[in-house]
């Protein structure tokens, strides 16, 4: 499952920007094979409440349209169910957006995405790009495991810019794991 989980902010002075332009970290993506149970329970708990409040606007948009039929646009049934609706439309959308982002907080926490030793940046994907000189689009592809095949002069100027070696990119799982 692949989520964006949120970021201590970052102020750092990347490289290929106008001069004294900085960067602000807020977030991150990550790829997780297999999510905790609890977290995994609340962010399914913050989808279905989410999906409460968009009924909630269904049914408000609904009872508009049923009224703009009718002679009286409301009437005391329908003012109940319109406050109902915002009662519910309030409290599930609020209390799913808070528990989706009581989830993303502790996923980040757990594969340490705010813990950085002395002296590790945070660079850009564009910048990655321009030094290694594959385009956005094939970096992506690469990072996200969709590439079936990567030309040795890619590899080489990946291992030259990000100073490793070619191991340190490639990790193997054994079919059926």
């Amino acid at each position: 499952m692949t989520l964006t989980l949120p970021l201590q902010a970052v102020q750092q002075g990347p490289t290929g920007l106008e001069a004294g332009a900085t960067g602000l970290f807020t977030a991150m993506e990550a790829t997780i094979p297999a999510l905790p149970g609890n977290e995994a329970a609340l962010l399914a708990g913050g989808a279905a409440l989410n999906q409460v409040s968009l009924l909630a606007v269904m049914a408000l948009l609904f009872l508009l349209a049923l009224r703009l039929l009718g002679e009286n646009l409301f009437t005391p049934a329908s003012v109940w169910i319109v406050g109902a609706s915002g009662v519910v439309l309030a409290a599930a959308g609020s209390l799913g957006q808070a528990l989706d982002a009581i989830a993303r907080n502790r996923i980040a926490e757990l594969i340490g995405a705010n813990q950085r030793t002395a002296g590790e940046t945070t660079g850009f994907v564009a910048e990655l790009s321009r030094r290694v000189g594959v385009s956005l689009v094939n970096l992506c592809v690469l990072k996200n495991d969709r590439a079936k095949a990567i030309r040795f002069s890619t590899l080489t100027a990946l291992c030259e810019v990000l100073e490793c070696q070619v191991g340190d990119l490639f990790s193997h799982e054994p079919a059926g794991k």
